[in-house]
């Protein structure tokens, strides 16, 4: 239960990092992130009945589709309808695909992610993300992804928490019958 609840905030979280991208990319269209967090959670629950794991959306997949630049909304279903059935079709070669290929097109596609520019840019911008990011990189190596997420995601609430609490809080009193008002200021 661990795992699955791990992943599905991982995948709702993509999905909203999918939307809020989309949406930096292309102003002019709105991505609702709710619709898609709801589209993504229906995926999931349907991929639960057939064994799959959690379904979140992809930036990739995204920006090919948008730079294809489609006319109608019935090119996302069309996208959709053909990754359906070429899931069903290649469902049942898994079990024939040798552990050594898929291995090496794992190793293949994620040398990608070991690029030590985004974490560089990352500690630039704040160490304390930065460390969050490292304790889940070393503790998914070292005992998985089910503890590397959650010790990134608790390392993440102590971040936060600690940030939080070095804001500043200033209470203007109102005069008469005006509202206060609170000024806050620091690392929000």
């Amino acid at each position: 239960l661990g795992l699955s609840l791990s992943l599905g905030v991982l995948s709702s979280i993509e999905t909203v990092l999918s939307a809020s991208a989309q949406r930096e990319r292309d102003p002019e269209k709105r991505a609702d992130a709710g619709q898609d967090l709801i589209a993504s959670g229906l995926a999931s629950i349907a991929l639960a009945f057939a064994g799959g794991l959690p379904a979140s959306t992809s930036i990739a997949r995204g920006e090919v589709h948008r730079d294809g630049k489609p006319s109608t909304r019935l090119s996302g279903v069309f996208v959709a309808l053909v990754a359906l059935v070429a899931g069903v079709c290649l469902l049942g070669i898994g079990p024939w695909l040798p552990v050594a290929a898929i291995a090496g097109a794992t190793i293949a596609v994620s040398t990608r992610l070991l690029d030590p520019r985004p974490l560089v840019a990352l500690f630039r911008a704040s160490r304390r993300e930065a460390g969050a990011a490292v304790v889940t990189t070393v503790v998914i190596a070292l005992l998985g992804l089910e503890a590397g997420l959650q010790a990134g995601l608790g390392v993440s609430l102590i971040v936060a928490a600690v940030s939080i609490g070095r804001a500043r809080q200033v209470l203007h009193p109102a005069e008469g019958s005006a509202p206060h008002q609170i000024t806050l200021s620091g690392p929000l």
